[in-house]
């Protein structure tokens, strides 16, 4: 992520929890992703929340997947730029 850095590793909330777990499964590879861990879901998330949330999954990858493409890199602000030192 550009600015994001790591993810954290231990979630406190159940769903989130779960929605990241199928986050990193889908970006692992999307393929993989079966009824067994939609009905996991389906237990936590109703219909409408897991399909926005798959939907977004998809939105994100295509997004990421343009950018590489065409060479997209992110426009960095002065807030989040790091200060350059003269050598």
């Amino acid at each position: 992520m550009a600015k994001g850095g790591p993810p954290e590793s231990m979630h406190e909330a159940l769903r989130t929890s779960l929605a990241v777990g199928l986050a990193q499964l889908f970006a692992a590879d999307h393929r993989e992703i079966d009824e067994t861990q939609l009905n996991i879901m389906r237990e936590h998330f109703s219909e409408p929340e897991l399909v926005e949330l798959v939907a977004f999954m998809g939105f994100m990858w295509a997004g990421g997947t343009f950018g590489k493409v065409f060479g997209i890199q992110p426009i960095e602000s002065p807030e989040t730029s790091i200060p350059r030192t003269a050598t």
